[in-house]
C-alpha cells in the first residue's frame, strides 16, 4: 500500500477509486521525502504557492504535433488519413508538418507552404486552388507528366552538370509535345 494506492484493491465505484487515490496522495505521497529534492511535497508546494498563477481558462501547455512527411505523387499530405494540399513543385520532397489550435501549416526548407483548418472525421481532402497553380490549365495527362519529371530531374540535378540537365529537361519535354519537334528549340 506504500508504494501503489490501487494494488490488490477494488472500488465499489469509480468515485471510491477517485476518493482513495486523493487520501494517498494527500496522507503517503505528501508526507514522505521526494526521491530528487529531499523535501517533503506537501511542504515543497506550500512554499511555492505564491508564485504560482492562474491559467486563465489556458491549457497548461501548448498542444502541438509536429510530423515529418513525404508530399505524394497527388501533391497531397496525409495526416490522421485526412488528405491536405500542398504546392505541386513540392512531389516528391520531404516536408514539416505541425498541428497547433485546430490549424495545420505544412513547411519546407524552413518557409511554410500551405495552411489548412485541421479536418475533422477521417478521409476527407483539402486543397486549394492557388496550391495548383501554374497546373491547372493544363491537360490532365500533360499534368502527370510534368510531376514525373520534376520528381525525376530533382534526383537527376545532383548528378548532372547545369548543361545536361537542361538538355535532359529540354528532351523530356519534347517527347511529351510541349515543345516543338525541332532540337533547335533545346538550344
Amino acid at each position: 500500500m506504500k508504494r501503489n494506492a490501487i494494488a490488490g484493491r477494488t472500488f465499489a465505484a469509480w468515485t471510491a477509486l477517485e476518493a482513495n487515490l486523493s487520501w494517498w496522495m494527500r496522507e503517503i505521497v505528501d508526507q514522505r521525502a521526494h526521491g530528487t529534492t529531499g523535501e517533503l511535497p506537501a511542504v515543497r508546494f506550500i512554499a511555492e504557492q505564491a508564485s504560482l498563477q492562474p491559467l486563465n481558462n489556458r491549457a497548461p501547455f501548448e498542444q502541438a504535433r509536429e510530423l515529418s512527411r513525404r508530399v505524394q505523387r497527388d501533391a497531397i499530405v496525409e495526416v490522421d488519413t485526412n488528405r491536405y494540399g500542398v504546392p505541386w513543385r513540392l512531389i516528391g520532397e520531404p516536408v514539416q508538418v505541425s498541428v497547433t489550435d485546430g490549424e495545420l501549416r505544412v513547411h519546407h526548407a524552413g518557409r511554410e507552404v500551405a495552411r489548412h483548418p485541421e479536418l475533422d472525421g477521417r478521409r476527407q481532402v483539402r486543397c486549394l486552388p492557388e496550391l495548383r497553380l501554374g497546373l491547372q490549365h493544363l491537360p490532365g495527362a500533360t499534368q502527370l507528366v510534368l510531376v514525373v519529371m520534376r520528381h525525376a530531374m530533382a534526383q537527376l540535378v545532383t548528378q548532372l552538370t547545369t548543361q545536361r540537365v537542361a538538355e535532359v529537361a529540354c528532351n523530356g519535354l519534347l517527347e511529351v509535345g510541349l515543345l516543338g519537334t525541332g532540337r533547335s528549340e533545346c538550344g
